[in-house]
């Protein structure tokens, strides 16, 4: 399965609409459907391990709690402290509950912070770090990326260009006020991607849990019990 370069699922997206008259839809018409398609793909209906990142290292400051969120983060995963060997959890409550928490913290100098929490595009340390000796490794999922350029291609497994075509069809069919034929592309997608394996699945599959020897049930004496 070949990538899909931006030029060629402008093509496919055109055929699939029908290319009613040449100069109907621009070719910005297409890429928006086409870049709309790939965000919902992989920002709603499924999770690729493409777009799982590992960011920079962010050093702690001294007295400081909020800290960016790395450049094109869709979702923060995972945040780990690699000077103190632990992983920060996140904070359970809302974020009205952590400032009130964070107002209540005891003055000291040795706290090594144990969870953190999201607001706007930062996430917040808690408990607000004392030192500026502590290195946090930012674990996160990615925005897809697709260049407007005709030869680009989406920075996802090569796998998954065919249905952003499909998907961009369906937007492309709604916009117009076609529901019937959006709907069909709907249902494209779900056969598709119904036939479609993932490394997440296959891992899934290969990573059994280990069990002891049991007996055969054959063997199970219903009178005894045993």
């Amino acid at each position: 399965m070949a990538a899909k370069q931006r030029s060629i699922a402008r093509t496919e997206l055109n055929r699939r609409i029908g290319i009613r008259s040449p100069s109907e839809f621009s070719s910005g018409d297409l890429d928006v459907w086409l870049n709309d398609a790939l965000l919902d793909m992989t920002t709603r209906r499924i999770h690729l391990r493409s777009l799982e990142r590992i960011g920079t290292p962010i050093t702690s400051i001294e007295d400081q709690a909020p800290y960016p969120i790395p450049t094109g983060a869709f979702s923060m995963l995972y945040l780990e402290d690699t000077v103190n060997k632990k992983m920060l959890t996140r904070f359970v409550g809302t974020f009205e509950e952590y400032l009130k928490a964070k107002q209540n913290e005891a003055p000291t100098t040795t706290t090594i912070p144990a969870q953190f929490v999201e607001y706007g595009a930062s996430f917040f340390i808690f408990e607000t770090p004392k030192v500026n000796t502590i290195s946090w490794t930012p674990y996160f999922y990615a925005r897809p990326t697709w260049a407007a350029s005709d030869v680009s291609v989406p920075d996802i497994e090569e796998e998954w260009h065919k249905p952003i075509v499909i998907l961009a069809a369906r937007q492309a069919f709604k916009d117009i006020g076609d529901e019937e034929r959006s709907e069909l592309a709907d249902g494209e997608w779900n056969t598709w991607l119904a036939q479609r394996d993932t490394p997440t699945r296959m891992t899934n599959r290969f990573n059994v849990p280990t069990r002891p020897i049991r007996p055969h049930g054959a063997l199970h004496n219903r009178v005894t019990g045993v």
